[in-house]
C-alpha cells in the first residue's frame, strides 16, 4: 500500500498534512478508547504516520532551510534530547502509548536541527547507510540471539549483533551496488 500511496501523498503539502492527521487519528482513537491494539505498529495507517511526519519535516526543512541553517546549533541539544529520551525511554513513568507518541513527536521536531548540524559528518552518512541493513536484519538477528541459551543480556547482544550484521551487509553488498549504480549513471551521462 505504501509504495502505491507515497507518490500521491508527497506531491502537495496539504496531502501530507491530511495523511498525517488521518494516520495520527489511528494512533489516538484506540488510545482514547482504551483499546489494547495488539498489532498497533503493523497497522498500515499507524505506520503511515512515520512517513508523513518525515515528509512534513522535509517540506518544512526545504522551505525554511536558511532559518534552520541559522539555528543549526540547536542540533546539539536536539541530538542530546533524542539520545537521552532513547536511553531513558523505559524508565519514563508515563502510559506506554502516550510515551511513544511524545517520543515520536520529540524526535520528529528535533530532526531538522540535528540534520543541519550533522549533514557534513562522515559518521552521519555511514549511520544513514546502515538504516536499511538494520531494518532487514534486526528480526533475524534478534531471533537468533533469543535462541542462544548462554547469552545473558539478550537485548544488548541483539542490538550489537544487528549492527555488526548491518555493517557487513553494507560493506559486502550495499557499497558494491552503489559503485555499480554510479558506473551506470556515468555511462548514461556520457551518451
Amino acid at each position: 500500500y505504501f509504495y502505491l500511496l507515497a507518490p500521491f501523498i508527497v506531491r502537495r503539502f496539504y496531502t501530507i498534512i491530511i495523511a498525517l492527521c488521518g494516520s495520527l487519528l489511528c494512533w489516538f482513537i484506540p488510545y482514547w478508547l482504551g483499546l489494547d491494539f495488539f498489532y498497533y505498529f503493523r497497522f498500515f495507517p499507524v505506520t503511515l504516520s512515520f512517513f508523513t511526519a518525515g515528509a512534513a519535516i522535509q517540506w518544512f526543512y526545504m522551505k525554511r532551510i536558511t532559518w534552520v541553517e541559522q539555528w543549526r546549533y540547536l542540533g546539539i541539544p536536539a541530538l542530546g534530547i533524542i539520545v537521552l529520551a532513547s536511553i531513558n525511554y523505559l524508565t519514563i513513568p508515563l502510559d506506554e502509548r502516550l510515551k511513544m507518541i511524545l517520543f515520536v513527536a520529540l524526535v520528529t521536531i528535533s530532526i531538522p536541527f540535528a540534520f543541519a548540524l550533522t549533514k557534513q559528518w562522515r559518521c552521519d552518512r555511514f549511520i544513514g547507510e546502515l538504516s536499511y541493513p538494520i531494518y532487514i536484519s534486526h528480526l533475524a538477528v534478534s531471533l537468533l540471539v533469543l535462541n542462544i541459551p548462554f547469552v545473558a543480556d539478550k537485548p544488548l547482544f541483539s542490538m550489537l549483533g544487528t549492527i555488526v550484521v548491518a555493517i557487513f551487509i553494507y560493506l559486502l553488498i550495499g557499497k558494491r551496488i552503489d559503485v555499480f549504480r554510479q558506473k551506470i549513471a556515468l555511462d548514461y551521462k556520457k551518451r
